[in-house]
């Protein structure tokens, strides 16, 4: 008991600290359910709105504007339902574990991982089989579908058609956004603006998710949701970058510069790369000596996007299982850097 008091007067940065440790934990073992995230609803409603707004007839402008409406009304949403949020927790003798909660819910590392790990243990399973036949196919079968159905979590891409490769790197793509828009992003805006904050972060990345994308029929109508969501997550990627960097030097001193390198490279402006994807996935992809990102179809719409680094696009299982620790010593690390200015603040 006297642990729950504690923590219900603990300052802001030790919830914070203590959610990313539960969503890592429960991430990872499967506790907490991958649709079970504060974005789910903002996700949903963006595709109803989507699917009903969206004709493929209308001008490119009559589609930024309705998304423009869109965005309007999420945004309107999202600050009634975290003001609502803040009023209960404010209202409540154990205001923070109320705010623990609406934090754990919109963290995503700890799901990330898991993810990425099914693909991993199916891209393994699928290379023994072709050693023993004997496997069980239904076992692989199973493996790969709910890869897939994980992945598809994250990505509007068919996952039917992606070969063992594809897979390979869609799961490292999606361990390398595990530090902004899993870990900083969430908590940098909890910090700043508390539950509010919070639920507006939340919004931004589950309407984005949705509408956000590169699809040409989908572009100008989820343009404003995905600028929004680069705007709201500038200062965590920068501060991601920072610990890249620093993290990159000690842990791989021989790639260092070919990180710098592939960050400071003029990207044409045909390749659709966009700069969060390049400051977050491009020290990865160096660090590991692969290629991320190319072209690629959204939407059932193909997307010309130039390949990100300078080694091979072939990820094998054993480069998933690399990307999925470094990344989570890089978070670990940003959790470590967290702490310490939480302790500085109590001196």
């Amino acid at each position: 008991m006297p642990f729950f008091h504690l923590l219900a007067d603990a300052p802001p940065m030790m919830v914070a600290i203590l959610a990313v440790l539960i969503e890592l934990a429960a991430g990872r073992t499967g506790l907490l359910p991958l649709r079970m995230t504060l974005m789910t609803p903002f996700f949903r409603s963006g595709r109803w709105f989507e699917r009903r707004l969206n004709r493929h007839q209308r001008s490119e402008k009559a589609r930024f504007v309705r998304g423009l409406m869109v965005m309007m009304i999420m945004v309107l949403l999202a600050v009634i339902g975290g003001n609502l949020a803040n009023y209960w927790a404010i209202q409540s003798t154990h205001h923070r574990w109320i705010e623990g909660f609406f934090l754990v819910l919109t963290l995503t590392s700890g799901r990330r991982w898991r993810v990425s790990n099914r693909v991993n243990a199916a891209l393994i399973f699928k290379e023994k089989q072709k050693t023993n036949p004997d496997l069980a196919k239904k076992s692989l079968s199973r493996l790969l579908r709910r890869s897939r159905r994980g992945l598809a979590y994250f990505s509007r891409r068919d996952m039917t058609k992606l070969d063992d490769y594809t897979l390979g790197r869609m799961a490292v793509e999606i361990m390398g956004r595990a530090a902004d828009r899993g870990f900083l992003g969430p908590v940098f805006w909890y910090l700043l603006a508390g539950l509010p904050g919070l639920w507006l972060m939340a919004m931004t990345m589950g309407v984005a998710r949705s509408v956000g994308i590169l699809a040409p029929h989908i572009k100008d109508f989820g343009l404003i949701a995905a600028r929004s969501e680069k705007i709201m997550l500038m200062i965590p990627v920068w501060l991601v970058l920072v610990a890249w960097l620093i993290l990159g030097g000690v842990l791989f001193p021989r790639r260092w510069l070919v990180i710098w390198r592939i960050l400071w490279q003029a990207p044409k402006e045909e390749c659709l790369i966009d700069s969060h994807d390049r400051w977050l996935l491009g020290p990865l992809a160096g660090s590991l000596d692969i290629a991320l990102l190319g072209p690629r179809a959204e939407a059932g719409q193909p997307i010309q996007m130039g390949w990100l680094g300078h080694g091979t696009a072939r990820v094998t299982p054993s480069v998933i299982h690399q990307a999925n620790w470094v990344v989570l010593t890089l978070i670990i690390f940003l959790l470590f850097l967290q702490a310490s200015l939480f302790l500085l603040s109590l001196s």
